[in-house]
């Protein structure tokens, strides 16, 4: 299982300065460039960084295992923005986000989450976690069930339940990391992505993510380490299991039916722990399906939260 949590998601950033900021920066405001500014709240032992922009109703994005801001689809967070008060941050020791912490787990995470809606001057908030960040998303909606109005969840697992395993070449491939960044590269794109989507990733998941001006901070093995302990945590957190099958906000499950990461089946798993929850799957999506499908996804999304009509669906 450890070998299933090393380092998967490589990024290659560029840059787009022709950026033009609101001319209100308090303001939430709707995302059209790069060239946006952190905000830095200070929080016990450390400090998160985040980014806040769009008009609506408040929904927090949490990334991933070793992933930062800039692991977001900036289509994505653009057609999200049109509808809803976007708010995105670095976890725990990850990219802006300091924290003096050595040991933490889902709860201490989903903590951090609370502290920026109480900072925020947010009693309630919709909730999307993905891969690592759906577990802290469920955790968070345990824990403060009366301030999450919906939570979304993106190619993650519950807590409580062995989950299904990429197969052994999958498990090899993100045990032994190849030298080089191209190399590198071209092995993300061959975990994160199914074989027909790899040739248009090559380019859309280098350029088309969010990429502000701020200084990027690789991981430490201790960061990753503590990562890794705190999913193999969630996975033997049974406690954790019997609440969320008691959770009674909305729940939106999105899967990629192609994700060699975390195989669609611990979303079918999910879906059926979590009763009233409504499950839509992209086939081909692989596990950073957010690039291959950002329209789509934003847009059931938008709609799902906006009109809570969606039925259990399949692309």
């Amino acid at each position: 299982m450890k070998k299933m949590l090393t380092l998967i998601l490589l990024v290659i950033i560029t840059s787009f300065p022709d950026a033009v900021l609101p001319e209100n920066p308090d303001h939430p405001y709707q995302l059209l460039t790069n060239n946006l500014e952190p905000h830095i709240l200070q929080v016990p032992g450390g400090k998160i960084e985040y980014y806040r922009f769009g008009h609506g109703a408040p929904l927090v994005l949490i990334t991933g295992y070793f992933a930062n801001v800039k692991s977001w689809n900036m289509t994505f967070l653009k057609l999200l923005s049109t509808k809803n008060d976007v708010i995105i941050f670095d976890n725990r020791n990850v990219g802006g986000s300091f924290n003096l912490s050595k040991n933490y787990s889902t709860s201490d995470l989903a903590g951090d989450v609370g502290y920026l809606l109480k900072a925020l001057h947010l009693s309630h908030a919709n909730i999307l976690g993905i891969s690592m960040g759906g577990m802290i998303a469920q955790q968070f909606a345990i824990l403060y069930p009366d301030k999450v109005d919906h939570l979304i969840l993106i190619n993650t697992f519950i807590a409580g339940i062995q989950p299904a395993l990429p197969d052994k070449q999958i498990e090899k491939n993100l045990y032994k990391q190849p030298s080089g960044k191209l190399r590198q590269y071209i092995m993300a794109l061959r975990l994160l992505f199914p074989p027909d989507a790899r040739f248009k990733m090559f380019f859309t998941f280098a350029k088309d993510r969010f990429n502000p001006h701020s200084k990027e901070v690789s991981l430490s093995p201790t960061v990753i380490r503590q990562q890794q302990k705190l999913v193999l945590g969630w996975i033997n957190n049974t406690a954790a299991l019997q609440k969320i099958r008691q959770i009674k906000i909305p729940v939106l499950i999105l899967s990629g039916g192609s994700d060699y990461i975390i195989p669609y089946y611990n979303t079918d798993v999910l879906h059926k722990e979590i009763r009233h929850s409504k499950l839509v799957r992209w086939k081909q999506g692989g596990h950073a399906m957010i690039f291959q499908y950002p329209e789509s996804i934003a847009n059931t999304i938008n709609q799902w939260l906006h009109r809570n009509e969606l039925q259990d669906e399949y692309f």
